[in-house]
């Protein structure tokens, strides 16, 4: 999540569920340039109460970072998400983005999350009219089953399933599959046609 010093605000951290005190955190290390930190936490008992499909627990790092990670203004309002404060809020689902992802002709498009967060998220999205072709083309839960718990562990198990799907992968181990274990990508250029005359 990215917050300009003109209050414009990019990306989300919880999908609603704390943006807003992490965007005064970030409004205050703006003013301070001291970075900041505050660990949230919501059981699964309790999620349903503040709106949430499940309990998890968020570590904020809040840093000010200077002009040069944005190199203009513009940066901001092109960001891949719609942000949390001027654009319409998702609902514990996310399905409002998720809705407008779909239409689009993204190659992978991916939402975490349990399975009965899923379960929800699917109903929301075909009660909003989404067609089945479209829904089948959403990964979720995002990431194969690698066996990983932390956030970096997460990420790697996310990037693999992207990497699967631009490169035709099954996902599943060499030593169960037939498959050749490195795929030729029809897009490569030949060693020896970089050296053909022209």
């Amino acid at each position: 999540m990215a917050v300009s010093e003109h209050g414009e605000a990019a990306g989300s951290v919880s999908g609603g569920c704390v943006e807003s005190a992490v965007y005064e955190m970030a409004r205050e290390a703006l003013k301070t340039g001291e970075p900041a930190g505050e660990t949230f936490a919501v059981g699964d008992e309790d999620a349903f109460a503040v709106g949430l499909p499940c309990g998890a627990s968020l570590e904020i790092a809040v840093q000010a970072v200077g002009a040069k990670k944005f190199a203009q203004r513009s940066a901001l309002a092109d960001a891949v998400l719609p942000h949390m404060f001027a654009g319409p809020r998702p609902d514990a689902g996310t399905v409002p983005f998720l809705e407008v992802a779909l239409r689009t002709p993204a190659a992978c498009i991916g939402a975490m999350g349990s399975r009965r967060t899923h379960r929800d998220r699917m109903r929301r999205l075909r009660e909003a009219g989404v067609p089945e072709a479209a829904l089948a083309r959403l990964c979720s839960p995002i990431g194969p089953d690698l066996g990983g718990r932390s956030a970096q562990e997460t990420a790697v198990s996310i990037v693999a399933e992207i990497i699967a799907l631009r490169s035709g992968g099954t996902g599943r181990a060499p030593s169960t599959t037939t498959a050749p274990i490195h795929r030729v990508d029809p897009r490569a250029v030949e060693p020896h046609e970089l050296l053909a005359p022209t």
